[in-house]
């Protein structure tokens, strides 16, 4: 078995006690408390096919079922064991309520994006932050352990979509590596709205990422699932393990001459879209 299947089970073994580990349509899970942690080496990148990982989901239910791709665990091994602790309720904790949203600067953002969000920053229009300004539960973690910025979520501009109503994009969402902040995406939500002064009828458009979630957080936040999106090829580069959008080489002038092996090529599993509509 490929050793990266052993680092990811010591790891989790070693921060939660209570777990359990077997075999499921081919892959190998390890399962702690209502979660579900799916290993996915190089070898078997092409066998996870959407529909795989429908059939695991619904076999492992009602644990929340999480795809730890072997790339993304050794090129982010950070924010992946960060996003395991969390998901474990073993990292830090901090309530949304005892924060400051506000708008900040694109360089702030990204910065914190590229540090805590497992694919960086992207192109968005607007960034939001939430600032810890108290402390008021003896379960939340400290104040001097954290920084005061605790998450950072990104947003288009409006733009008319096929039900003539204006639609912000959700971009990008990340808290502080190890953190569970508690009701941030629903007060950063509230917190755009309300700062960019935006009036009803309009609609809150975003995707989750089926690899680490089908969106519950979304569900919970009165978002509906409206489809979905197909995988999307992804070529891994042999020299650096590094996982590079296909459709950016070609265009992208760093990427220049950059060989594709088919080998080396796959489809992920794809993303979910959810709206929420306000009228």
């Amino acid at each position: 078995m490929n050793s990266f299947y052993f680092e990811i089970i010591n790891f989790i073994t070693s921060i939660a006690t209570e777990t359990t580990s077997g075999e499921i349509l081919g892959f190998c899970f390890i399962r702690g408390k209502n979660e579900c942690f799916i290993p996915v080496g190089r070898e078997s990148y092409r066998s996870m096919t959407p529909c795989k990982a429908t059939q695991i989901r619904e076999q492992l239910f009602p644990c929340k079922v999480h795809f730890i791709y072997e790339d993304l665990w050794k090129g982010k091994n950070l924010i992946i064991k960060g996003r395991i602790i969390a998901a474990l309720g073993q990292g830090r904790k901090i309530f949304a309520r005892n924060c400051a949203c506000r708008k900040i600067e694109a360089p702030k953002a990204k910065a914190f994006l590229e540090k805590n969000h497992i694919y960086g920053s992207t192109k968005a229009d607007i960034y939001m932050g939430l600032f810890r300004r108290v402390k008021t539960s003896a379960s939340e973690t400290q104040m001097d352990v954290t920084p005061e910025l605790v998450a950072v979520a990104s947003f288009s501009k409006g733009s008319v979509k096929d039900d003539s109503c204006i639609t912000y994009n959700f971009e990008r969402y990340a808290s502080l590596t190890g953190t569970n902040v508690i009701g941030a995406m629903g007060k950063i939500t509230e917190g755009f709205i309300r700062i960019c002064k935006i009036t009803p009828p309009f609609n809150i458009m975003t995707y989750s990422d089926r690899e680490w979630s089908e969106g519950d957080s979304y569900d919970a936040m009165g978002f509906t699932r409206e489809g979905s999106v197909p995988g999307i090829l992804f070529f891994i580069d042999s020299s650096s393990g590094r996982r590079i959008h296909a459709e950016k080489i070609g265009r992208d002038k760093a990427l220049k001459g950059l060989h594709i092996d088919e080998e080396n090529t796959f489809f992920n599993i794809g993303s979910n879209i959810h709206i929420k509509r306000y009228r």
